[in-house]
């Protein structure tokens, strides 16, 4: 089995392998300077980009991360963030703090250092300093992939409700997500505010609140004669937008979350709904059986 830090480079590099666009941060706009770091890596094999790479200091790979995830000159990170990956355990763990609360480093390169300090840290439970930086006025992308990263206690839900009300799409997504696992009352009250209005909520926005909705209705802790109204309010929702939207992804999310809330009448629900494709709805009226 791949380690944790293997799979987060898995990751990056997959993500990385697709251009990335301009975004702000970088303030070295010289050109000269830009082109010097492109004719470095042109017409070079990977064994040679890999060499001059093992040449650079650590300051200097981080700006080459920096410039190249700004720049469209140059396709992907994979060979900088394997190169960044194999000298994790040169950096101090403040130094890696440091390079993802600078808002003037680009936002794929705070990324990739919350990537890295998780994995130099993979065996420490804990992530107090990136979870402290969740506070501070980080850019919303970097703060989505700490949540995403750290781990939460019961003592997080204000710090995560928090994070939940600055309305960006993949930080609340996210931290309802967190939320869900440590305290999924809490979760479900936020998640029927957005629920409540989900017309006017974003699609990834609204499949969290439904997968917050789905832990809590499944939650052992929680009395049944809590859960079996707020059940049957659930699955009209449900059903009332995949009857409604024209949003392909947010109907595949209802029907998943009616598929799994492990309920006989849920899955008679799909089979009996004109809206759902007859051969999807053929595989849950075989589960129906058993």
């Amino acid at each position: 089995m791949l380690k944790k830090s293997k799979l987060i480079l898995l990751g990056i590099i997959c993500a990385t392998l697709i251009p990335v666009g301009v975004t702000a941060g970088i303030q070295n706009t010289d050109k000269t300077v830009e082109k010097s770091i492109l004719d470095k890596y042109v017409n070079k094999n990977e064994m040679q980009v890999k060499l001059t790479l093992k040449q650079l200091s650590k300051n200097q790979l981080i700006d080459e991360i920096n410039f190249i995830s700004t720049s469209t000159g140059y396709d992907g990170l994979q060979n900088h963030a394997t190169e960044l990956f194999s000298r994790k355990n040169e950096f101090e763990n403040q130094e890696v703090i440091k390079n993802i609360e600078n808002n003037t480093n680009s936002e794929m390169t705070q990324e990739v250092m919350v990537d890295l300090y998780t994995a130099k840290n993979e065996d420490k439970p804990s992530k107090d300093e990136l979870k402290n930086l969740l506070k501070g006025n980080l850019r919303k992308q970097a703060k989505a992939k700490i949540v995403a990263s750290a781990i939460f206690t019961g003592s997080d839900v204000d710090l995560l409700k928090g994070l939940i009300e600055q309305d960006d799409d993949q930080l609340t997504f996210q931290s309802l997500k967190a939320l869900s696992k440590v305290n999924s009352k809490e979760s479900y009250v936020t998640s029927q505010n957005i629920l409540s209005n989900y017309k006017f909520q974003s699609t990834p926005k609204v499949s969290a609140a439904q997968k917050a909705t789905l832990r809590y209705l499944k939650d052992n802790k929680i009395p049944n004669k809590d859960k079996l109204a707020n059940k049957d309010k659930f699955v009209d929702l449900c059903s009332q937008i995949i009857d409604t939207t024209q949003d392909s992804s947010l109907k595949d999310s209802s029907i998943f979350a009616l598929a799994n809330l492990n309920d006989k009448e849920s899955i008679i629900k799909i089979i009996q709904n004109n809206s759902i494709d007859r051969e999807l709805k053929g595989l849950f009226n075989k589960i129906s059986l058993y």
